[in-house]
C-alpha cells in the first residue's frame, strides 16, 4: 500500500492523538517534507488574507473555520 503511496505529491495524514500518525511518517515517507497543523494553518491564513501573518492571539480552536462561512 505505501509504495501506491509514494507516486502521489501530497500524502494527508489524519486522525486522532496517538493513532501513530507522526510513526507512519517517519517509518514511509521519511523523504518527503512533514507539515504539520499550525504550518497549514499559518500558510492558510498568508494565503487567504493577503499576506497578513498569522498569529495565536484572537484564535479560537472552537470557531476556527467558520468566519470564512460566516462572512462568505
Amino acid at each position: 500500500m505505501y509504495d501506491k503511496l509514494k507516486n502521489y505529491d501530497i500524502v494527508l495524514i489524519i486522525g486522532n492523538y496517538g493513532a501513530v500518525k507522526s510513526y507512519t511518517v517517519k517509518t514511509y515517507f521519511s523523504e518527503r517534507k512533514r507539515i504539520n497543523r499550525l504550518e497549514m494553518r499559518q500558510m492558510l491564513k498568508s494565503m487567504t488574507e493577503h499576506g497578513k501573518g498569522w498569529d495565536p492571539i484572537g484564535w479560537d480552536e472552537d470557531t476556527e473555520g467558520l468566519d470564512s462561512l460566516i462572512a462568505g
